[in-house]
């Protein structure tokens, strides 16, 4: 793969992951209505539990931001970047596993595979390529 075609990876990447937390909110309306109160319910424990700890919540914010600089960082070559955003690709799954639930309604799922796919993409990219041994330390 060529420095642009991973750039272009990356930025794929990024631009995915905006849709899909995007669709996950603009897709919450088009849910049958039992869902979207569920849903609703379940994100105001969330929020509820971030306001009595607000370490929680910088540590949610540092996460998302985190995970884009080391995407950012990765498509400046920056050494040291892929073992960065493995570890925050892992800790941003598991903070969807514990958050609020994502019920995305069929229109949406599309930017939700297509972020899987092209962070999949990615990782093995950063890892099993020659482009790794420009993002690992020394």
């Amino acid at each position: 793969m060529t420095e642009l075609g991973f750039r272009l990876l990356i930025l794929g990447a990024a631009v995915a992951t905006l849709g899909a937390i995007m669709a996950d909110e603009i897709g919450a309306r088009g849910l049958p209505e039992p869902l979207k109160l569920e849903r609703l319910r379940l994100k105001a424990a969330v929020v509820d539990a971030s306001k009595r700890k607000p370490l929680v919540t910088a540590l949610r914010l540092s996460l998302v931001l985190g995970y884009f600089a080391a995407l950012a960082a990765m498509a400046l070559f920056i050494p040291g970047s892929a073992p960065v955003y493995l570890i925050l690709s892992v800790c941003w799954t598991w903070l969807s596993v514990v958050d609020a639930p994502h019920v995305l309604s069929r229109p949406y799922v599309l930017f939700y595979e297509l972020s899987l796919l092209l962070n999949g993409a990615t990782l093995a990219v950063s890892f099993a390529s020659p482009i790794a041994d420009r993002l690992m330390f020394g």
